[in-house]
């Protein structure tokens, strides 16, 4: 059996990663990636959600997050 990674947007299988860019419209929000999506849910009808969703890149998400959450 075929090892599949897809942990990085790059390669043959990078479309299937959280950090690939293909924008995605969800209740007339439009979402970078999936890992902007997902980060943003964290903080849903907080300032911090439009603030995810605004971040430049999906590495950018995840630190935030972090350093989000830890506040």
């Amino acid at each position: 059996m075929e090892t599949i990674d897809f942990w990085t947007p790059k390669g043959t299988y990078g479309f299937l990663s959280n950090f690939y860019n293909a924008p995605m419209a969800i209740q007339g929000v439009t979402y970078p990636t999936n890992e902007h999506f997902f980060q943003s849910q964290k903080f849903i009808g907080n300032p911090e959600e439009r603030y995810i969703i605004n971040l430049p890149t999906p590495a950018e998400t995840a630190r935030d997050y972090a350093w989000i959450g830890s506040r």
